[in-house]
């Protein structure tokens, strides 16, 4: 993103702030240069003078209107005001000012001679990239990297003891299953980043409006739900995730990739051999999203701090099934690359033959607890698609 571009002021009331969080990074995967209280204030900036400069500054001021933000006084109105004033100093045919309905609302008297947009409406955000683009021309579709935490060099328990293992055979988890998981080795591994949340239908979208890549089948047209935004990116296959971190390697310049199971199990349990990523005890409706409790995907990052592992990674159990680079083998019932982990024997092929399983991690919201430990593994074939299943990528340390 060019950040010589104009900005855009995001004007709303604090009981809009989901929805106003959501547009703000609509319009960055669209390319634009949003500015947002929460995103773009410093710790310790003086708040009204920000805002101040922040519209001052703004090629675009966007008023966010919804009953709350109408109905109620104080900043809000005070911005919008601080808007017209700048408003009043521009050409009359200029688009500056824009009313922005977040549902079904009285537009104010001062705003009703500026054309809104409904963005809740299903062709709402098109209407609004159409006004930007007027003064803008189109954008090119930016991709939004994803936070990465570091995971330092060292050794991790990897797998489950063979104690456990009868533990969850006994709990209900099948023992082919479970044995999938044993040996348990201690394990080096260099140190890499991991990004924090799974990929989102947001961040996917760039990738989609850029190479025109096929989209989700699940989503409208060539663009995710419009409540999802935030939501992981699922019906993706393999090949869709590789296709991705090409994309996301030649538009950054850093090497981005999957990560082996070795580095996802890491990631997600850290050094002292826990069962989940918080810890001992089982999921519930607080940790994670699992066994249907939801009935589908949840936004990034709703479960923390309390289901996050030791190094702050989210959604690590539950939510959505994770993509690996790892190699299983060409049979279900007897893996070709059997534990303990070994990096140097092929697992990691990157070229392997399509029919040859690869791994995933996590767990999903349809699956039952037992799926959610951290040392739990499935398979499916690279071409395989379901609506709980998605992936997080990696960065190798050394390109920092």
């Amino acid at each position: 993103m060019n950040e010589q571009e104009p900005r855009i002021f995001l004007c709303h009331a604090k009981e809009d702030k989901p929805r106003v969080r959501e547009l703000y990074h609509q319009l960055k995967a669209a390319g634009y240069h949003p500015w947002l209280d929460e995103e773009d204030l410093l710790p310790g900036q003086d708040w009204d003078l920000e805002i101040r400069r922040a519209i001052r500054g703004s090629g675009f001021f966007l008023a966010c209107l919804s009953k709350a933000s109408i109905d109620k006084r104080g900043y809000v109105h005070k911005e919008i005001k601080m808007g017209l004033d700048e408003l009043d100093q521009m050409p009359e045919d200029k688009i500056y000012l824009i009313p922005v309905r977040l549902e079904e609302c009285k537009v104010p008297d001062r705003l009703e001679s500026r054309h809104w947009v409904d963005l809740f409406a299903p062709d709402g955000f098109e209407k609004l990239k159409r006004a930007l683009g007027f003064e803008l021309g189109p954008r090119p579709p930016t991709p939004i990297e994803p936070e990465l935490i570091l995971i330092p060099a060292g050794e991790f328990l990897m797998g489950s003891t063979q104690e456990h293992i009868e533990q969850v055979i006994a709990q209900g988890v099948g023992r082919a299953y479970a044995e999938r998981e044993a040996p348990q080795r201690i394990i080096h591994l260099p140190r890499y980043y991991i990004a924090k949340t799974p990929m989102t239908n947001a961040q996917y979208l760039s990738f989609v409006e850029a190479t025109g890549h096929r989209a989700p089948p699940y989503w409208q047209g060539r663009k995710p739900p419009a409540d999802k935004a935030d939501h992981p990116v699922v019906n993706v296959d393999w090949r869709d995730t590789m296709a991705y971190c090409r994309w996301l390697t030649e538009t950054t310049g850093k090497v981005y990739r999957l990560p082996s199971e070795a580095e996802w199990e890491k990631a997600a349990r850290g050094t002292d051999g826990r069962i989940y990523p918080w810890g001992e005890g089982p999921p519930d409706e607080n940790r994670c999203n699992y066994w249907r409790n939801i009935g589908g995907t949840t936004p990034i990052g709703r479960y923390s701090p309390g289901g996050d592992s030791p190094y702050g990674c989210t959604d690590m159990a539950g939510n959505v099934w994770e993509w690996t680079r790892s190699l299983w083998g060409k049979k279900s019932e007897e893996p070709d690359f059997k534990y303990p982990y070994d990096l140097e024997d092929g697992r990691e092929d990157m070229e392997a033959s399509d029919s040859i399983l690869r791994v995933l991690r996590g767990g999903s919201w349809y699956s039952d607890r037992g799926s959610a430990r951290v040392s739990y593994r499935s398979i499916q074939p690279p071409d395989y698609l379901n609506d709980d299943v998605g992936f997080r990528v990696c960065v190798a340390a050394q390109q920092e």
